[in-house]
């Protein structure tokens, strides 16, 4: 790899918390918002402008929780993994896991009307319906995950339910950012 230009690298603790929020729909509305472009149609990611982004602060517990979902979308986006299902290939799960890894991080910035609109997802995200995958063997993992996402594509699971409504919760970040709802 070669570097055009100057660098800039994270370190330091919690790195795949931050990752989820960096990479979700409030992070990336957030950051269209207040970061400059190239002139090509794409934000620039300036540090001055990335240390502006208000990062929510979690319990342990609860960033705990979302990096478990971090790691199950770092698996099935790393090409040496096997395929998780045998039914859809793992871009397609990772598309799932990253839907409810969104949802998660809405209703860390708006619990109360994620709560309101009986569309918060947290409590389903528990080391019972994801558990942990660090530190097993490949064959392990992509057992768990694929039990993941059969559950989570069963008719009355409770995020699936939710993510339905996401509309909804887009309509909802649109109305509070505006100051409207």
């Amino acid at each position: 790899m070669y570097i055009e230009a100057t660098l800039f690298a994270m370190t330091g603790e919690n790195l795949k918390y931050l990752l989820a929020i960096l990479n979700s729909k409030v992070g990336e509305w957030y950051f269209n918002q207040i970061s400059t472009t190239s002139g090509m149609g794409t934000n620039r990611w300036k540090k001055y402008k990335i240390e502006q982004l208000p990062i929510k602060q979690a319990s342990e517990a609860v960033r705990r929780q979302v990096e478990g979902l971090v790691e199950y979308v770092l698996w099935l986006h790393n090409p040496e993994n096997p395929q998780a299902s045998p039914y859809m290939d793992n871009a397609g799960v990772a598309r799932f896991v990253e839907q409810v890894l969104d949802m998660v991080v809405f209703e860390l910035y708006f619990p109360e009307e994620m709560r309101e609109k009986e569309i918060d997802v947290l409590q389903f995200v528990t080391k019972t319906n994801f558990p942990d995958i660090v530190g097993k063997a490949v064959g392990e993992q992509a057992s768990i995950i694929y039990a993941c996402l059969k559950w989570l594509l069963e008719p009355d699971n409770p995020i699936r339910n939710r993510d339905i409504l996401k509309d909804i919760v887009s309509e909802i970040m649109i109305k509070i950012v505006s100051n409207t709802y």
